[in-house]
């Protein structure tokens, strides 16, 4: 067993080590691509194919780098890191003491620092033994707020707490999104090749009515 430990490990690190350096590589195979083809004596028509193709290519590749330094760099110039984490401190802060509060990845840390506050991972409110049902996991946690990044917003609760809002005489719900410009994650079309973690929160509260229920209780069994 311990030899098949031993092989596994380290195949993983040859494996890591090959993909890590493939993307060195990227550049002087492209190069002596380029210089054969310069001493091929291909036709013009052909050349110019080559290029359009090497062209299309590159701006694939660059998609990320244009990405970050054009969209991403407006969202990060919207609401910086430091503002973010004021916004999300302040509504920490206005939470009564014992409440729950559901937080995404991002904020986590923050959240932590409040010891008198549940804080519950945003990914992490039901049991995964289970089928996963987010509005269903509220109502049951009942939280005081959600303080989630735009890409969780987006992706997920937006549908839900629009699900919980329609419940007016369970909840009465009020959304806070500071975000001016919006992220890739905002538009469907764009969500499954596009995303980008803006740092602006959005704080949705949760005022919930007395209806018999119990105190909150966790999802997790």
């Amino acid at each position: 067993m311990a030899v098949a430990g031993l092989l596994v490990v380290a195949s993983t690190i040859f494996l890591v080590m090959v993909v890590n350096w493939i993307g060195y590589l990227q550049v002087p195979i492209v190069a002596c691509t380029v210089a054969w083809l310069e001493k091929a004596g291909i036709s013009p028509q052909t050349r110019r194919r080559l290029n359009r193709g090497f062209l299309a290519l590159a701006l694939i590749v660059g998609t990320r780098a244009i990405g970050m330094s054009t969209w991403g760099a407006a969202n990060a110039r919207d609401i910086s890191h430091a503002t973010a984490l004021l916004r999300v401190r302040s509504a920490l802060e206005e939470c009564p003491a014992h409440s729950t509060v559901v937080v995404s990845a991002a904020f986590l840390y923050e959240a932590n620092s409040f010891r008198e506050l549940r804080a519950l991972h945003a990914d992490w409110l039901a049991s995964y033994r289970q089928p996963h049902d987010h509005c269903a996991s509220l109502i049951s946690l009942r939280p005081e707020k959600l303080i989630l990044t735009q890409f969780d917003w987006y992706r997920r609760y937006k549908p839900v707490v629009a699900q919980l809002a329609m419940q007016r005489d369970l909840v009465q719900v009020t959304i806070q999104n500071a975000a001016r410009v919006r992220p890739p994650d905002a538009y469907p079309q764009f969500q499954k090749i596009l995303q980008h973690t803006s740092w602006t929160p959005v704080v949705v509260e949760l005022k919930w009515k007395n209806n018999g229920f119990d105190s909150p209780k966790t999802a997790h069994p």
